[in-house]
């Protein structure tokens, strides 16, 4: 699940009706890490990055990181934000530089 403008993921009361009334077992809030750890709190699921930000700067460390633990890159948007703002051309710049990594599993949600 996605938070309706990231926002009510910050909210207790609504993650503890989620949890509880709710099938729901993960949702993703808006909040960037800049950080490529796993997270614990999956009702309150915190992105390493927004599809517009440095992603090639966070692709850089990810691709050199020395991980002894398992890590996540994690990119958010939304589809009509490529044509929004004109971004297919970068996205796809993104993408080849971390595609085609034999250690990394690229997964979509």
């Amino acid at each position: 699940m996605a938070y309706p403008y990231g926002t009510s993921a910050r909210d207790e009361r609504v993650m503890f009706v989620i949890e509880r009334k709710t099938p729901v077992r993960y949702a993703r809030n808006t909040v960037s890490t800049y950080e490529f750890a796993l997270q614990e709190r999956f009702l309150d699921w915190c992105l390493t990055a927004y599809h517009r930000e440095d992603l090639f700067s966070l692709a850089d460390r990810f691709l050199t990181l020395d991980a002894e633990a398992d890590s996540l890159f994690y990119v958010w948007g939304h589809s009509y934000e490529f044509d929004m703002y004109d971004d297919w051309g970068r996205f796809e710049e993104f993408c080849q530089k971390i595609a085609g990594k034999p250690d990394i599993q690229y997964v979509t949600n």
